[in-house]
């Protein structure tokens, strides 16, 4: 690890396709329903773009949550429902389906 540390700040995406194909075989499923990204923050964001906005629908998310999403959210024209975390502090499934309609949870 000491040695690789240099190259830590580096993205190398051009071995996704190999991880990929892997990963597929080893789940034995299509390479196309993997997607890889530089961290939560990107596919998060991915997200929000594609299943979020005035058309396409409301995100739904815990409270408390990772925020990024819920920015994506907000930035891409939808409206975000936050649903408060049970007294067990785990996510209230039940409400978070009936707050979503079709939205993104």
């Amino acid at each position: 690890m000491t040695e690789s540390f240099p190259l830590a700040c580096r993205y190398p995406d051009e071995h996704n396709n190999v991880l990929i194909e892997k990963l597929a075989k080893l789940n034995d499923v299509n390479h196309d329903q993997i997607l890889l990204g530089d961290g939560s923050g990107e596919i998060l964001k991915l997200c929000a773009e594609t299943f979020t906005g005035p058309r396409n629908g409301k995100l739904v998310a815990a409270d408390p949550t990772f925020e990024a999403i819920l920015n994506n959210a907000n930035a891409n024209g939808a409206e975000v429902v936050k649903v408060p975390l049970t007294t067990a502090f785990a996510h209230d499934l039940p409400k978070m389906l009936a707050a979503a309609k079709g939205g993104l949870i």
